[in-house]
Parts: C-alpha cells; sequence; structure tokens
C-alpha cells in the first residue's frame, strides 16, 4: 500500500536562490565581442594594360552574354589566381582600389 503525502511548497526566498542558482551556475558566460582587425587589401588581379576589346585574342566560349548591341561571347582581358581565402568570420568586399574608395565592373 501506498501513502500520498502532501508536499510542501518552499519558501518564496528557498526558490528564488534555488531559481537564481539553476539559471547560472550552468550557463556560459557572455564574452566581448573579438576587437575588430584594421581592413587589409588584397590584390586578387593584376592592372590589365588597355588594350581595345576587340584585339584580346582569347574568347570565354564557355560563357554566353545576354547583349543586343555587342558579341555574346566575352574576351579574356586578364587572368589571375589567388590563394583560399579565410575570412573568420569576417565580410569581405570588392573594391577597385586599395583604399576602398573605387568601384569596379566587369
Amino acid at each position: 500500500m501506498i501513502a500520498c503525502l502532501p508536499v510542501r511548497a518552499p519558501s518564496s526566498l528557498f526558490a528564488a536562490v534555488l531559481l537564481f542558482t539553476l539559471s547560472t551556475a550552468g550557463c556560459a558566460r557572455r564574452a566581448p565581442p573579438p576587437a575588430l582587425a584594421a581592413p587589409r587589401a588584397l590584390q586578387l588581379l593584376a592592372e590589365a594594360p588597355p588594350v581595345e576589346t576587340l584585339q584580346r585574342a582569347e574568347l570565354r566560349t564557355d560563357v554566353e552574354v545576354d547583349t543586343r548591341d555587342f558579341e555574346r561571347t566575352p574576351r579574356v582581358v586578364t587572368r589571375g589566381e589567388t590563394a583560399p581565402l579565410s575570412l573568420d568570420g569576417a565580410r569581405a568586399r570588392l573594391y577597385g582600389d586599395a583604399e576602398g574608395t573605387r568601384g569596379w565592373s566587369v
């Protein structure tokens, strides 16, 4: 035979201390945000010499441009390659100059 006994509610002070202890004991502390590093410039392509587009011989036959006025197959202006970049949570933006003031275009 099992007897059911009434359970007394804990006092409000004890409940508050217990709640505070449980809510802060196992929680991770919020770390301050990491310091922002100064922006740095990485040159992805060397400057291409100015040459009339039609004088460039190499074509990209795997790409087609949707245009009515110009060639649909683009010509290669310059080539470049860089090692993989790790942003580590930072953002990357493309600019036309190292100071980040000029835009770029294709």
